[in-house]
């Protein structure tokens, strides 16, 4: 791990906000701890998974994704989450 991706991974495993990075179908490529502590997976089980078996209403990722091509940033963007234990946030 070179010192650019350490730097990174500290940031994640601190840093309060959630970040989730995936690719463009949905895919997830990268969490930060918040996400696991969260959504009560494990990283090794959210990595590879497509963040839409974690949404409540599978459409919010596509209307947000519209949302985010019609005004080129997305604020304020409530969406539902159902954890590893059935709990919807």
């Amino acid at each position: 791990m070179t010192s650019s991706e350490a730097d990174l991974r500290a940031i994640l495993d601190n840093m309060s906000d959630t970040f989730i990075r995936t690719d463009l179908y949905g895919v997830i490529e990268r969490v930060s701890m918040s996400v696991t502590d969260l959504l009560g997976y494990r990283e090794d089980e959210l990595l590879g998974r497509e963040t839409s078996q974690f949404y409540v209403d599978a459409n919010d990722r596509q209307q947000m994704l519209q949302r985010l091509e019609q005004e080129g940033e997305v604020h304020d963007y409530e969406m539902q989450f159902r954890r590893k234990d059935e709990q919807i946030i």
